[in-house]
């Protein structure tokens, strides 16, 4: 169905079933109708009514003089009405579509650097099972990346303005500190218990990300 056929469907759904409007316009073109016959009853009642086809000729040229004016400039109103209206239901229906490409371009966004953040999250098991200094480095590694998602993406996803950011670098800090440190039982005690903390940092992280992707989708 065409575009213009649907636009004047909802405009007549939207304005015309408005009562007060109907009754509006309906009462207008009866006063355009009734208004020549009155002025003319007014000026020739005296005259009886005529049998003749001339005479109803040039009473319907009386008639279509007065009236095609009025038709011709009521037709003219509505129809500059009508565009209007009908070009703001277009206006509307542009904002609707450039609001939902925004909204999927961003939840794409969002998505996208919610598997980047948990890609290199995951990196930690093998971070840690790396010995001495390069699993430290992988680790010091996944907490720059981990700054570096919330310097420059933080602003799409609202919540990070909250503790779970923090504390997840916290417990980031924490493990690289502690995998840096030179093996001995204490150390490891540290780094059990710094491995621990960051898996439940991270599982909330992960966990509130999820959510808030699933609701604004």
């Amino acid at each position: 169905m065409p575009k213009q056929i649907l636009w004047i469907q909802q405009f007549i759904k939207s304005r015309f079933m408005n009562r007060r409007l109907i009754i509006a316009v309906s009462v207008l073109v009866i006063l355009l109708l009734i208004t020549p016959i009155l002025f003319y009853i007014i000026y020739f009642h005296s005259h009886s009514i005529s049998k003749s086809p001339a005479d109803w000729g040039v009473f319907g040229d009386f008639l279509g003089g007065l009236i095609n004016p009025y038709v011709a400039i009521l037709t003219l109103i509505v129809t500059i009405y009508i565009a209007v209206e009908i070009s703001k239901l277009d206006d509307k229906r542009n904002e609707k579509a450039i609001d939902f490409e925004r909204r999927r371009f961003l939840n794409e966004l969002r998505e996208s650097e919610y598997r980047r953040i948990t890609t290199e999250l995951q990196k930690i098991s093998g971070a840690l099972s790396s010995d001495g200094d390069e699993g430290a480095n992988d680790i010091y590694a996944i907490l720059m990346h981990v700054k570096h998602f919330e310097l420059y993406n933080g602003h799409i996803f609202p919540f990070l303005q909250e503790t779970e950011m923090q504390e997840l670098n916290d417990s980031l800090e924490l493990l690289w500190k502690a995998k840096d440190k030179k093996a001995s039982a204490a150390a490891l005690v540290e780094l059990t218990e710094a491995a621990r903390n960051f898996i439940v940092k991270s599982l909330a992280f992960c966990k509130k990300m999820q959510d808030f992707i699933l609701q604004e989708v």
